[in-house]
């Protein structure tokens, strides 16, 4: 939704220099058409600068959420093990079980 929003902001600054730029001219100020197109391609410069900052932003959240992932599957091994360690404490028939189930 923001990307989009970035667009439409884009835009609309794109399309008011070109409106100031038409303005300019009826009020005798001439902007040629070398100028407009600086004008076109200084807006798409600055779209594709932040476009290619939000997608190095999303890049490195998606890191982030990886390693949190990854991290979270480790502990819930480790609470697993936790877990079926402390049912066998708990019964020492599961001992006994739990022992002859992994040989």
């Amino acid at each position: 939704m923001a990307m989009l929003q970035w667009y439409n902001h884009i835009y609309s600054q794109s399309i008011e220099m070109k409106n100031l730029a038409i303005t300019g001219m009826r009020s005798g100020a001439s902007i040629d058409e070398n100028e407009e197109e600086e004008i076109s391609k200084s807006a798409f410069a600055s779209l594709q600068a932040r476009e290619e900052e939000i997608e190095k932003k999303k890049m490195m959240v998606k890191e982030k959420v990886k390693l949190k992932l990854g991290r979270a599957e480790e502990e819930t091994r480790r609470l697993a093990q936790v877990w079926e360690e402390l049912e066998v404490l708990t019964d020492p028939m599961r001992k006994e079980v739990a022992t002859q189930r992994r040989t």
